[in-house]
């Protein structure tokens, strides 16, 4: 997973079953030890895209921790994946934990 600070670690739940559970995007906290989801792209991504983010096979995080970049394996509608996909997820400076 991708750190963004000293005491954060950015990461996606799930592999390929990760649409079943909204396709989170996941803030850990390391001196806390809590997990806090800050985003779900399923169903907003299917509702405005028209596609499914179902698994993951790349993330990474920029050098300053204010973007997650994410590469999808998709579906445009089928049950199987039928596409790639990539996402810049902006993090709020009020989760990028020092």
């Amino acid at each position: 997973m991708p750190r963004i600070s000293r005491r954060a670690v950015l990461g996606v739940l799930g592999t390929t079953a990760l649409w079943s559970v909204g396709s989170a995007i996941v803030q850990y906290d390391t001196k806390a030890r809590r997990p806090k989801v800050i985003a779900f792209l399923h169903p907003f991504y299917q509702e405005k895209y028209g596609l499914v983010p179902k698994g993951t096979y790349g993330v990474a995080c920029d050098p300053a921790g204010d973007k997650l970049y994410i590469t999808w394996n998709v579906s445009r509608g089928s049950r199987a994946w039928d596409s790639c996909g990539v996402t810049t997820i902006h993090i709020p400076e009020s989760e990028r934990t020092t």
